[in-house]
């Protein structure tokens, strides 16, 4: 069936003066040479992807020097701490909670940020099992051989991923409603998600090596062993860390998910109308509003990637109709160099980045949701639009009639 997402942001004459136009730093808010970092965290976060970018799916093959590996894997490291933790989705928050069936084993004793990122990081690259450094050439036990099975999965994830990375960084959304920038947003959530499911068999790879070596340094018995069961698919899938890590990596392309953005453009919602925090006077709030012919069918919340796709599409619409707005205004052309370009330049320094997927974010997230339908208004005839379109499966998408219906 024939999907559609229609977007539309208004008011188009002054937008450039509105709180919607601040949040987006576009219009009269567009950094200048006086006030380039203003978002001078997140800048230096695409500046520190930008000089350490993921490696080739090559350095996961045999034959790599184990310097090189080293590096590779204390760069991956410290960039999943920083990123993690400054966007409060640090890939070490997480349990087994779905089923009720597994449980997350204890470390017994805290080592800081080292222990799991490193670890985590060596998984990844090596394929073998991790617990603070040690545990790779480990032998025997049903714990190790279960966790050497998951770490060869996270590998497996890891160079999918990877590659995935490196095919997509060419790339970019023309945003002008085509079914190329869909076919990009596709395969974007396809890395998304893949990565995810690395760092998922990565932490169960840990978690089974720290049951091991529990048993081992407290000469338990074999029928006192610690026998915590450990599934994959009980723990929480890491969605929000996986675009988050990715976007910093692939800031043209990657549009954030987490629970504030996930709950406005929540995905059974029909029509949704945002105006903004109201810091301006009646008028200067600027909106935007978004209509879907769908919604999620109901398995789609245990798919992460379709999960994924169907909020990043409605990012998408709104960032081709913003883009009206680029185009349509004299004196933007510094707003569309930059956004062409990635950034601003500086004759020293950090570079003010600039990118339309960080825009959307900033303007989803602080956005209020109107709930009361009669108080949504008309989309004006000139408001700055933009639509998205796809095909998809019937048991994947419903009709918006028969989603209200159950």
């Amino acid at each position: 069936m024939a999907c559609a997402i229609d977007a539309s942001i208004f008011p188009r004459n002054g937008f450039g003066k509105t709180e919607a136009a601040r949040l987006m730093r576009v219009g009269d808010y567009f950094p200048s040479r006086e006030s380039l970092h203003g978002d001078i965290g997140n800048d230096i976060l695409y500046q520190l992807c930008e000089s350490h970018p993921f490696p080739a799916a090559c350095i996961c093959n045999d034959g790599v020097s184990v310097e090189e590996l080293r590096e590779q894997e204390g760069i991956l490291a410290g960039k999943m701490w920083v990123i993690g933790r400054s966007y409060a989705a640090s890939p070490e928050r997480y349990a087994y909670v779905k089923s009720g069936k597994s449980r997350k084993p204890l470390e017994g004793g805290s080592e800081g940020y080292e222990s799991f990122f490193n670890d985590v990081a060596a998984i990844l690259f090596e394929g073998e099992p991790y617990f603070r450094g040690c545990g790779a050439k480990e032998e025997g036990g049903e714990f190790w051989g279960k966790a050497k099975a998951h770490a060869s999965e996270a590998k497996g994830w890891f160079r999918k991923a990877l590659t995935a990375v490196h095919e997509l960084a060419s790339d970019t959304y023309g945003l002008c409603g085509g079914s190329s920038d869909v076919d990009i947003l596709k395969r974007v959530a396809g890395a998304v998600t893949t990565f995810g499911s690395a760092i998922q068999e990565a932490r169960a790879a840990r978690d089974r090596a720290i049951i091991a070596c529990n048993n081992k340094s407290e000469n338990k018995s074999e029928g006192e062993e610690e026998s915590g069961e450990i599934r994959v698919e009980d723990q929480y899938f890491p969605l929000s860390f996986s675009s988050k890590f990715l976007h910093f990596h692939l800031p043209r392309l990657v549009f954030i998910y987490d629970s504030i953005s996930g709950d406005i453009l929540a995905p059974n919602h029909r029509c949704c109308y945002f105006g903004g925090f109201g810091r301006r006077a009646s008028g200067e709030v600027g909106q935007f509003k978004i209509d879907c012919n769908h919604a999620m069918g109901r398995k789609v919340g245990d798919d992460p990637s379709r999960k994924y796709f169907l909020h990043a599409a409605k990012e998408l619409a709104l960032a081709t109709a913003i883009s009206g707005f680029f185009q349509d205004q004299e004196g933007n052309e510094d707003v569309r160099e930059a956004i062409e370009k990635g950034r601003i330049d500086v004759d020293s320094g950090i570079p003010c980045y600039i990118n339309i997927t960080r825009m959307i974010d900033a303007l989803v997230t602080n956005s209020k949701k109107e709930t009361d339908k009669n108080k949504i208004p008309p989309t004006p005839v000139d408001a700055f639009t933009g639509r998205v379109t796809w095909e998809a499966k019937a048991d994947a998408i419903l009709p918006i009639k028969e989603a209200e219906s159950q």
